[in-house]
């Protein structure tokens, strides 16, 4: 039976990535840190534009009638906002976002925790992409929408639809909006992500297997990921074979840690793990 370890991993882009691992446990990445950009993650939390009645001229620029636009603060629940959400019938949000300007030359994304339960997206009037599933993070590329330093209209139409698969046709109210966060983020062209960790010990309870498997977008055969990992007093482990090439959809890497410290409850050992990727045409 192979038992685990447990690391407290943080990827760089330089990524850097805030991570509690546990075995076989897809982590969250938490934070990034690109060479050059202030802040890779922007929170778009807060205040919005909501009709809970869709205008025909939902995706105009204009939202100046009062009577048709209220404002209403991210993340939040149509049905606990006081509205009386009918399925299937779609409301609309609105917001006005200012892009970075050292978000040129990064991937530029939207990301959401949470819409219920089925969404749509234009930037500046044009149509992005649509999701269904109101409890599944998401997220979309924006790039070809944006430029940097300037500013963009995000619009929304959301329903809740009344046959959806995650509620198996039995609902005990309507829920529907953005019920989640939503985040700007700046992504490398080439970025590792979605990390899948494992950290199993042999039969003995000696050494252990570090195994990171993770989705490579865009992959590219000239840029890398780079591991690092340090243990619990900040000293670096000397990883052998430390790099993979990111040139497939899906990468592994395998390392071997020689007489790791222990993770208990009690004595809650956590190691780092750094991902550094760097290649042509993005920065570090």
């Amino acid at each position: 039976m192979k038992k685990s370890l447990l690391f407290n991993g943080i990827a760089e882009i330089c990524l850097c990535v805030c991570l509690m691992l546990n075995a076989n446990a897809a982590e969250q990445i938490d934070a990034v840190y690109i060479d050059g950009v202030k802040d890779a993650n922007i929170s778009l939390d807060g205040e919005w534009y909501f009709a809970f009645n869709k205008p025909d001229d939902f995706l105009s620029p204009n939202i100046e009638d009062s009577k048709i636009w209220d404002r209403v603060d991210i993340p939040h629940d149509v049905f606990q906002d006081g509205y009386l959400i009918e399925f299937d019938k779609p409301f609309a949000y609105r917001k006005e976002i200012q892009i970075p300007a050292d978000f040129k030359g990064q991937r530029i994304e939207l990301s959401f925790a949470r819409v219920h339960n089925h969404a749509k997206v234009w930037v500046n009037g044009k149509y992005v992409t649509t999701h269904q599933g109101g409890f599944t993070p998401w997220d979309c590329d924006i790039t070809d929408f944006v430029e940097a330093g300037k500013s963009a209209w995000i619009t929304m139409e959301v329903m809740d639809l009344e046959r959806e698969i995650s509620f198996n046709g039995k609902h005990q109210r309507a829920v529907g909006g953005i019920t989640g966060h939503v985040e700007l983020r700046a992504r490398p062209k080439t970025f590792f992500g979605f990390p899948v960790v494992s950290t199993d010990f042999d039969d003995a309870y000696n050494n252990a297997e570090l195994k990171v498997i993770g989705s490579v977008i865009n992959p590219n055969t000239k840029t890398k990921a780079h591991f690092r990992l340090f243990d619990p007093k900040g000293k670096e482990y000397n990883l052998l074979n430390s790099s993979v090439i990111l040139n497939n959809q899906a990468v592994e890497f395998v390392a071997s840690v020689k007489s790791p410290v222990k993770w208990d409850a009690e004595h809650p050992e956590l190691y780092r793990l750094e991902i550094v990727i760097d290649g042509p045409d993005q920065q570090k």
